[in-house]
């Protein structure tokens, strides 16, 4: 059986408690759906955990494509965007992976 890192946990939890909703794909992939992503991230930024990195998927059927062009990463982008503002900018249609 396969366990559910803490991190996907807590990002999990936050999700069930905002009503937002998210797809699991296993160890290595939590999207959360961008609409309600933001209120995730404010939560994450209330407990003081930072956010490392940000990546946009688009899910087509049973096919989950990575978008290039919206990636977040803490180390290499301004220290102006804050990451709820980065989530806000990207399409509807896109689901987030967080990495805290």
């Amino acid at each position: 059986m396969t366990q559910v890192s803490a991190e996907h946990r807590l990002l999990i939890d936050l999700c069930l408690s905002h009503l937002v909703p998210f797809f699991w794909q296993g160890p290595g992939l939590l999207l959360i759906d961008a609409k309600g992503a933001s209120l995730v991230l404010d939560d994450l930024d209330t407990r003081g955990i930072a956010v490392l990195g940000l990546d946009g998927f688009e899910l087509r059927g049973s096919s989950v494509r990575p978008r290039l062009d919206l990636i977040y990463s803490a180390g290499t982008s301004p220290e102006t965007l804050v990451p709820r503002v980065v989530v806000d900018s990207w399409p509807d249609n896109t689901w987030v992976d967080v990495t805290i």
